[in-house]
């Protein structure tokens, strides 16, 4: 072989060696600028990479304690201290006194259950045949009482003549009569109902 052509071999030689160090493949068994691994592979450390959302145990949450409902005061009976306010006045039939077939003496007596006193105190008073204010009405009339002090009562007595019809539907009611009063005053007005037997 020729000198010449010795020297092109040996210089191919040289730079395929040169070409596979810079590449680092196979030649001389170098390795080259590692590359990274694709996800889900194995590591060099043969561990495969977790590809699961780590599992960490939730907080447990803080429990808040409820605001306390406040629950109404009670007596010693057990029901509400909180007093329900009565009428302004109190007005009680005490007696229908027969004065005739169709005549009554009716006497009645009006309270006063406020704290203060009251003025121009009168009484509109109607009666009805019956249990009730549905009834037919068989008298009425106005009474005036004037001032009443603070837990003052007043008589009240008047005589009622009823006609015959208004008797027979009184005795058709079983001898039962409503009364009905209206109890005006400079402060307040209150309607009150009872019931007795004018037989």
């Amino acid at each position: 072989m020729r000198t010449g052509a010795v020297v092109t071999v040996v210089c191919l030689v040289l730079v395929s060696a040169g070409v596979a160090i810079a590449l680092g493949t196979g030649a001389l068994g170098g390795s080259g600028t590692p590359t990274a691994a694709a996800p889900g592979t194995p590591t060099p450390a043969g561990t495969p990479p977790s590809t699961q959302p780590p599992t960490t145990p939730p907080t447990a949450a803080t429990p808040t304690a409820a605001a306390p409902t406040p629950t109404p005061r009670t007596d010693a009976t057990g029901t509400s201290a909180t007093a329900t306010p009565g009428p302004a006045f109190d007005f009680s039939v005490d007696d229908l006194a027969e004065c005739g077939e169709t005549c009554r003496d009716v006497e009645a007596t009006l309270t006063n259950n406020q704290d203060e006193t009251a003025t121009d105190v009168t009484v509109d008073i109607r009666m009805y045949a019956g249990n009730g204010t549905g009834g037919e009405r068989v008298w009425e009339g106005t009474e005036s009482v004037g001032r009443l002090a603070a837990g003052e009562s007043a008589t009240i007595t008047r005589r009622v003549e009823l006609s015959t019809a208004d008797a027979i539907a009184v005795q058709q009611a079983d001898g039962w009569v409503t009364v009905e009063a209206t109890v005006e005053s400079n402060v307040t007005a209150v309607t009150l109902t009872r019931r007795h037997d004018a037989s």
